[in-house]
């Protein structure tokens, strides 16, 4: 398994833009919906049409039906006052004449949409004036000849066959009329039918694609969310190891302090003490006239050597001077050196010339990645050898560190080598590379892999 440190990246994004399938559902079921909307108002409106037509054609029937009836009551009426002379019955004749003028004028507009139409309109008319210029001539004639003279005009058959005229005519348009009324119910129905078949469709269409466009969304955002949980959760990891590794800095700091005080006290000053005593006997010796002995000024020098090697091993631990003299290849060498004599632990170097190019800053950051992971070998790994490896491959420089040990069981825990391995990956990070902890390719022990662009270091890329 292998855990891998990024470098520097540019901030994520919690909520990036709307993923293409469900902008697709979205724009379907939108069109679904448009095209429903056009459709059934294109249904309705097909569905006034009829139901407007069947409503003239009802109105047709019922004034050329109203028409026909106002004759007959004018007629029964004119009868009535012929056959009693009673002015009563003149009543009823004058309403149905009064009222044939309004009738005759709606029955005009139902019949003006086409030439028959009118035509049959113009005989209707004809005829319907006709019966009443024969009713009113027989009323007139009545008062003003008597009953036979008013009886003689109305049994001949002018009057009744102007009559037998209108229901002819009256009922071939009635008859005509209620087909078509049947025509315009059916076609209204399956209008209505044909809406509301069309409505469920698509509506069933646009629940399923809205459905599916919801468990889109929310699986959109249930990843979203789950990602900001987990960059939550890696925020506060990464808190909490910067948190652990500041604390194991400080402590470190401390440790340091008091190495450098121990060794200040214990070697360094018990050297100098010793060195005050014998320049001490040598004044003595000399406010005597005497010659100091050989021996005292050799141990004089022994000691002085000493503290100057005290000196040197102490401002090594601070700072590698090898590093400033000799550069990076020559300090990690050296370092590899110290390291298999003191640990016993066979330790092989190669490493590109280049390397020497990389700055001041990255060098520091480089050897102590490599002292830090060669520590960690010496106190976990219980290897048998190790290998430092650096090189340049295009647009990177790779540091790497391996044993054949036991490898690295858990690199999570909160020991001093996990603290450390903190520290590796935030001088990684820093540097603007990534840092690797794995197995080598064999299964047998560590590898500890530093990759950073080649461009961050001075004239790497042309080395």
């Amino acid at each position: 398994m292998t855990t891998t440190v990024p470098g520097r990246e540019p901030p994520r994004k919690t909520h990036g833009p709307v993923p293409l399938p469900i902008g697709i559902a979205f724009a379907i079921a939108l069109l679904a919906i448009i095209l429903d909307a056009v459709l059934v108002h294109r249904l309705v409106l097909e569905t006034r049409q009829l139901a407007e037509g069947v409503r003239r054609t009802r109105v047709a029937t019922a004034r050329l039906l109203a028409v026909q009836q106002l004759l007959v009551d004018a007629e029964t009426g004119q009868r009535g006052y012929l056959l009693t002379g009673r002015d009563d019955y003149l009543a009823p004749y004058n309403s149905a004449i009064e009222r044939l003028q309004t009738a005759s004028a709606e029955l005009q507009q139902s019949f003006d949409l086409t030439e028959r139409d009118r035509a049959d309109y113009q005989t209707l008319a004809r005829l319907a004036q006709a019966k009443q210029d024969e009713l009113a001539r027989s009323i007139a004639l009545y008062k003003a000849s008597g009953p036979q003279a008013a009886l003689a005009l109305v049994t001949n058959d002018t009057g009744r066959e102007t009559m037998e005229a209108i229901r002819a005519l009256v009922q071939m348009r009635v008859n005509e009329l209620e087909p078509d009324v049947e025509a315009r119910r059916v076609a209204l129905f399956r209008s209505v039918e044909r809406a509301a078949v069309f409505t469920t469709v698509t509506g069933f269409v646009s629940a399923i694609v809205l459905l599916g466009l919801g468990v889109l969304v929310l699986r959109h955002f249930s990843r979203a969310h789950a990602k900001e949980t987990q960059l939550e959760e890696t925020a506060e990891a990464r808190a909490s190891q910067l948190g652990e590794l500041s604390r194991h800095l400080l402590t470190v700091r401390e440790e340091e302090r008091a190495r450098i005080a121990h060794e200040l006290h214990d070697e360094l000053g018990s050297s100098l003490t010793l060195l005050s005593q014998d320049i001490a006997r040598l004044r003595r010796t000399a406010l005597e006239g005497k010659t100091a002995p050989i021996e005292l000024i050799e141990g004089m020098h022994e000691v002085v050597q000493a503290s100057v090697q005290q000196q040197r091993r102490l401002v090594h631990s601070l700072r590698p001077t090898v590093l400033d003299s000799l550069g990076l290849r020559a300090a990690i060498e050296s370092l590899a050196q110290e390291f298999s004599k003191h640990a016993g632990i066979p330790c092989r170097c190669t490493m590109d010339a280049s390397v020497d190019k990389v700055d001041e800053e990255r060098a520091i950051s480089l050897y102590r990645i490599v002292q830090e992971s060669l520590t960690n070998i010496a106190r976990h790994a219980g290897a048998t050898g190790a290998e430092i490896t650096a090189r340049v491959a295009g647009d990177m420089l790779t540091l790497s560190v391996s044993d054949d040990g036991r490898g690295i069981v858990n690199v999570s825990d909160r020991s001093r080598a996990s603290l450390g391995m903190i520290g590796m990956r935030e001088r990684a990070r820093y540097l603007g590379g990534s840092l690797t902890v794995g197995s080598r390719r064999d299964g047998k022990g560590t590898v500890v892999e530093l990759r950073i662009p080649a461009n961050t270091a001075t004239g790497l890329a042309s080395g």
